[in-house]
């Protein structure tokens, strides 16, 4: 964040940095770049002041917006939250709110459809499916859609007390989910939101919890040993 404290809920004031694994190197590559992710191994994706989607060329540095409030379908004054870009058909999915409420699948063309009325959406790793945070036990669970009927199927719904579920990623094979849960608090900047591991067509029940911190542990992500 570019202040010293800034709530997840304020998508303007943040920067995207990146964070050289071997060396340590901290660089800041982006002003104004929220909820960064990797496209490929040189281009990322991030939000820009809540009402850009922005493409970077990491080695030059270049910009290009790819999607825009007030550009085709898409309504001014929309806020394109957790945006997730699908780089093979070129479709983004979206959280918006603003000047509407919905979850979005937005076409190469800026031509919308609403998805679902959830909170998060994301497409999966293989680019078949979008993955939306919506009804549940604690009116949060996790739902599968067909990008081109958006006809909707359940995949995970804890039955335990931990069943307020945000922030779902699946592993690359689509084998695992790692994900945060609270008991029913909603707030990302302040629930005790913990994170659990559940493979992918076990018993629901069966999701391991991960962390044990009061604090709130959120958007975790999930790595595989490739086989040798």
């Amino acid at each position: 964040s570019r202040e010293p404290w800034v709530p997840q809920r304020n998508e303007t004031p943040w920067d995207t940095w990146m964070f050289d694994l071997d060396s340590g190197e901290q660089t800041n590559i982006a002003e104004f770049a929220n909820a960064a992710t990797w496209i490929d191994n040189d281009t990322i994706l991030f939000q820009r002041r809540g009402t850009q989607v922005v493409s970077q060329a990491v080695s030059t540095g270049a910009e290009n917006v790819l999607f825009e409030a007030a550009r085709g379908d898409i309504p001014a004054g929309a806020l394109l939250e957790t945006p997730s870009f699908n780089p093979i058909s070129r479709q983004l999915v979206t959280t918006i709110r603003g000047a509407a409420r919905t979850t979005a699948l937005i076409d190469s063309d800026n031509r919308l459809r609403r998805v679902d009325d959830g909170c998060q959406i994301c497409w999966t790793p293989d680019g078949s499916r979008l993955l939306d945070v919506n009804r549940g036990k604690m009116h949060t669970g996790f739902w599968l859609f067909d990008p081109r009927s958006l006809k909707p199927t359940l995949l995970f719904d804890s039955p335990t007390d931990w069943s307020h579920e945000y922030f779902p990623k699946l592993s690359p094979d689509g084998k695992f989910l790692v994900y945060g849960a609270s008991t029913g608090a909603h707030e990302h900047d302040s629930a005790d939101y913990e994170i659990f591991l559940w493979k992918v067509g076990s018993p629901m029940e069966s999701a391991v919890r991960l962390t044990y911190h009061t604090g709130n542990d959120c958007w975790p992500d999930v790595y595989l040993k490739p086989e040798t």
